[in-house]
């Protein structure tokens, strides 16, 4: 008898053991639950905040590139804007580097083909070939540039700003002033 209650303790013994070992694995299961939890929202955070650093790096590259001005010049002056390809080309990189939400990768690759077909047609230092790509390239970037604008805003939780009638600052085409758009 005292070794069939010696095994009963044991075995109960060991079943305690058993739940204070099931108990401590759960409070470490909804531990970690907890923790990749916590991570996999640092994650989604980190990941919004790249996606509107690349968007804002994007809009910079465009209004860098001084399609305004090109725009203008060619299509007024009858001249081509000198060392205009290179920020085109910037611009176009930018626009290519960017993981751009779902409702914008249409304008951005709209943007971006308008853009590639200006760089192709400054090569050519015909600004009879510039015309056409520079004021498209430059009606395309305005309702894409709004609406990323209207994108970061509200990824932000800032109000939209409807702009389309304020003047902007002057673009960095050589001689540029302050404009409306």
């Amino acid at each position: 008898m005292k070794k069939s209650l010696a095994f009963v303790a044991l075995g109960v013994l060991l079943l305690a053991a058993g739940a204070a070992v099931a108990c401590d694995k759960s409070s470490t299961d909804s531990a970690t639950k907890d923790r990749i939890s916590a991570l996999e929202t640092q994650v989604a955070q980190a990941h919004v905040a790249a996606q509107n650093t690349q968007m804002t790096l994007a809009l910079e590259a465009i209004a860098g590139a001084g399609l305004h001005g090109i725009d203008e010049t060619a299509n007024d002056d009858n001249k081509i804007v000198a060392g205009a390809a290179g920020p085109v080309q910037r611009a176009i990189t930018a626009i290519a580097a960017v993981e751009w939400p779902a409702g914008l990768q249409a304008g951005a690759q709209e943007v971006q083909e308008a853009l590639e077909a200006l760089h192709e047609a400054l090569g050519t230092d015909d600004v009879e070939q510039v015309k056409g790509p520079a004021a498209a390239a430059h009606e395309a970037t305005h309702e894409f540039t709004e609406g990323v604008d209207a994108a970061l805003a509200a990824s932000l939780g800032l109000p939209a700003d409807g702009h389309e009638d304020e003047t902007t600052p002057a673009e960095t085409t050589p001689g540029a002033t302050a404009e409306a758009h």
